[in-house]
């Protein structure tokens, strides 16, 4: 089957089909609940496309995604919760890259998934919240610490759609103010990828490629939306939150146990370098592979002759004199 080069990978038929399966899923999932698209995307993407193709697409569907909820539910708005999250989103995803050059990014995954799982874990176990107020301030500081973990996780709206839930509102209402939010994050997000010059020609045909999968998606993840009620949706929403933190927990992990064992193994080689008695130890080693080869054929060993102890001497082929009786 005939290859097609997007970027530095080959992608052939079948994962073309498997892109634009994810693009669907990730489509229905962001109508169904608001948000997770990402989540569900590259999972499969990044076995498909490159890293930075997978976060170009994520942030050019994001737009769409969200701006097609923000005219959805565009008559439940309430920009007084909305501008301060907003403003406080913008903010920090800047500071949460520039903070994730200085930060272990493994502990801070491990971290920040670990929350994520035990928040999630601890709302599905016991009954709703009881609603909470609150302020401008403190929705400005919410929005920042929402832009810090986007930044250095690439979860960009789960802060916000925590704080969300917290204010016992609906469904339409925690929809129609952290999708604008997730929207101010994929267009900071997308500008930067922009200047870094990610969304590149074979990019964009991606994105055309997946585009009305996608929107196929959105719309029965909406048309299913319609028919749930708020405390179903807060189940989606805490089940997506969850599988959000275990996406992070597993990688780092992961990746914790591999560099364990590669510097377990370079220590070991430093010691048995270092060490006397090892080098002790594998002297005779040394010294059997040094030894020459045996021959394919050994010389055979003269009989012995007659008179000469029972088979342990050899003769030198020297005739001997025999001794005879003097008369």
């Amino acid at each position: 089957m005939r290859h097609l080069i997007f970027g530095e990978r080959p992608v052939d038929g079948t994962s073309l089909v498997l892109f634009v399966i994810a693009a669907f899923a990730g489509g229905f999932v962001s109508g169904f609940s608001g948000f997770a698209m990402g989540l569900v995307v590259s999972g499969v993407w990044l076995h498909i496309v490159t890293p930075v193709q997978t976060a170009a697409l994520i942030a050019g569907y994001g737009l769409l995604t969200q701006g097609y909820g923000i005219l959805k539910l565009r008559q439940a708005f309430n920009w007084h919760a909305i501008w301060p999250l907003s403003v406080g989103t913008t903010i920090g995803i800047p500071g949460g890259v520039v903070l994730l050059t200085y930060l272990s990014a493994v502990h801070l995954q491990f971290g920040v998934g670990a929350l994520l799982a035990l928040y999630a874990i601890y709302s599905l176990t016991r009954p709703a919240f009881r609603p909470v107020k609150i302020g401008v301030a403190p929705d400005i500081a919410i929005g920042l610490v929402n832009g810090l973990v986007g930044g250095l996780t690439g979860l960009g709206g789960v802060v916000s759609t925590i704080s969300c839930q917290w204010r016992g509102w609906t469904k339409d209402a925690q929809r129609a103010v952290f999708q604008p939010v997730l929207f101010a994050a994929f267009v900071v997000i997308s500008i930067s990828m922009g200047v870094t010059g990610a969304f590149t020609t074979e990019t964009v045909k991606l994105y055309g490629l997946g585009l009305p999968f996608l929107l196929a998606g959105l719309w029965s993840g909406f048309t299913l939306y319609g028919k749930i009620d708020d405390e179903m949706f807060r189940t989606v929403v805490l089940i997506l939150l969850l599988l959000a933190g275990l996406s992070l927990i597993v990688p780092a992990l992961a990746l914790t146990r591999y560099l364990t064992h590669v510097l377990e193994a370079g220590d070991r080689r430093a010691a048995r370098s270092v060490d006397p008695r090892r080098a002790r130890q594998r002297a005779p080693a040394l010294k059997r592979r040094s030894r020459p080869a045996t021959l394919l054929f050994r010389p055979t060993r003269p009989d012995p002759l007659p008179g000469s102890p029972s088979g342990t001497g050899t003769s030198d082929h020297r005739p001997r004199r025999r001794r005879t009786a003097r008369r």
